[in-house]
């Protein structure tokens, strides 16, 4: 968020609703991290969350980024960028 990421391509609703375009170098990032890399960041970020008031469960934080790598590893080979959806 800091470096100006992610960019954000649709307005914010007012139920918090937006579509946002991946970064190409996290892209990158994810679609070569090996598991144990992905698995480390995702406790991390599951404490980060909780940190914040959210409780993301560590299980449930190491699928959803193992999900989010896959998709990037798609897309990347396909060369293509990665959107999400946050709804």
């Amino acid at each position: 968020m800091r470096a100006g990421e992610p960019q954000v391509l649709t307005e914010i609703t007012n139920d918090g609703c937006y579509v946002f375009v991946m970064s190409k170098r996290l892209q990158a990032l994810l679609a070569t991290e090996d598991p144990l890399q992905l698995e480390e960041v995702a406790h991390k970020w599951s404490h980060l969350r909780r940190v914040d008031g959210e409780f993301v469960e560590q299980g449930e934080a190491v699928s959803h980024l193992a999900e989010l790598a896959s998709l990037a590893r798609t897309a990347t080979g396909q060369g293509a960028r990665l959107y999400c959806s946050v709804r």
